[in-house]
């Protein structure tokens, strides 16, 4: 097949968006269909039409003022529709329903193609990046938001979901179109690194005898990181506990320098804000020297990092709200609910993990029932292959 990608956001952006799109386009190859891929890029590489594996089609973009490492793309119409025209694809598969999948939708109609898409969030995601808004504006923008979600997704002949959550909310607001649930799959860590832990801890500054509490991802509004350092500051130590709470975030944002104020403020010592976009290598190393992952967003619409915290045998705490419950009633042995923003709970939450032993190895043929590649990847084929060749408006 050939088959085109659309999204607002492209590597080298670090997302749960790009992960998907970009894994996607790899595998898709290696099974044998053609693909492109239509991103943004930047504005000084704007007539550059390839860009590694799988093809990228650029369009202009300008960066993003709320989110600086992010590009807003301008697309042309002409543009959009020359290059697929030009791939002639046999499905086109949205990941944004941003600037760049509504031209793809209009043309689309169009020309005739067959045309799916992927909902990775949802409109309260959107609002958290503007948190100091008057609530009636808020509401207002939530409403518009919603009303366009409501006409892009039943504008689609199939919606792609990465789980319960994403499904029913659009359901709930008056989403018509049928919608598959597929995640993105997730593959079991290879063992590369021979470093005990001891030594890893080494490396990284962090006392042998710590719990070692560990946040990987973005460091933006949305995962309430604050709500997560304000639990930790009420985390006292116990003569009677052996381990000292030791808290690591890792990852890139724009609460980053937010984060280090707030610790140096409260001298929060056994805190470590490591800023920066790490190596394959050293997120293996993180997972090794944690004992426990935290995810405290209340939006995630899979969470790929926290399903590889697990593969990392880690237990896992998670706020009850988007997603994350779905992964604690599939692996219950090993996750722990807390109240969303709730630092008090978060805080109790923590404490009675570090005086619970380990859970006992992931039972990866469990998991695998969810979150097998080669499973989701038929799928989304099967999917692609079941559209009708003809108008669908």
């Amino acid at each position: 097949m050939r088959i085109l990608l659309t999204t607002d956001s492209y590597l080298p952006v670090i997302s749960g968006v790009t992960t998907v799109v970009h894994n996607l386009g790899l595998e898709f190859e290696k099974m044998g269909h053609t693909v492109k891929i239509i991103a943004p890029i930047k504005f000084t590489n704007k007539n550059q039409n390839s860009i590694g594996s799988p093809s990228v089609l650029g369009i202009t973009s300008i960066k993003n003022p709320i989110r600086t490492d992010h590009y807003i793309p301008f697309p042309s119409y002409r543009d959009m529709e020359k290059k697929i025209v030009t791939f002639a694809p046999d499905v086109i598969h949205c990941h944004s329903p941003g600037p760049i999948g509504l031209i793809a939708l209009l043309i689309a109609r169009k020309k005739h193609i067959p045309m799916i898409s992927s909902c990775h969030g949802v409109p309260g995601y959107i609002i958290s990046y503007f948190p100091y808004l008057p609530k009636p504006i808020t509401a207002l923008l939530h409403s518009a938001l919603w009303k366009y979600y409501r006409w892009f997704f039943n504008s689609q002949l199939h919606i792609v979901a990465p789980s319960e959550f994403i499904k029913s909310t659009l359901q709930q607001h008056g989403v018509k179109t049928p919608i598959t649930e597929i995640p993105m799959w997730i593959e079991m860590p290879q063992t590369n690194d021979s470093k005990s832990k001891t030594t890893i801890r080494q490396q990284w500054n962090i006392p042998e005898d710590a719990y070692v509490f560990l946040y990987f991802g973005r460091l933006d509004w949305d995962k309430n990181l604050l709500k997560l350092l304000t639990a930790f500051k009420k985390i006292k130590r116990s003569p009677q506990r052996e381990k000292i709470p030791y808290l690591l975030f890792a990852g890139k944002g724009r609460q980053g320098s937010l984060l280090q104020k707030f610790a140096n403020e409260n001298k929060l010592a056994n805190v470590q804000i490591k800023e920066q976009f790490l190596t394959s290598k050293e997120v293996g190393q993180i997972f090794s020297l944690s004992d426990a992952f935290v995810m405290p967003g209340q939006y995630e619409a899979q969470s790929i990092v926290t399903l590889q915290a697990l593969t990392h045998n880690l237990p896992v705490i998670l706020a009850n709200d988007g997603a994350l419950p779905e992964i604690a009633h599939r692996f219950p042995d090993r996750s722990c609910l807390f109240k969303t923003r709730n630092a008090k709970d978060l805080a109790t939450t923590m404490v009675t993990l570090m005086n619970t032993p380990k859970p006992p190895p992931l039972d990866t043929a469990i998991f695998n029932t969810y979150y097998k590649k080669t499973l989701i990847l038929t799928t989304y084929i099967s999917l692609f292959r079941s559209l009708p060749p003809k108008p669908f408006f």
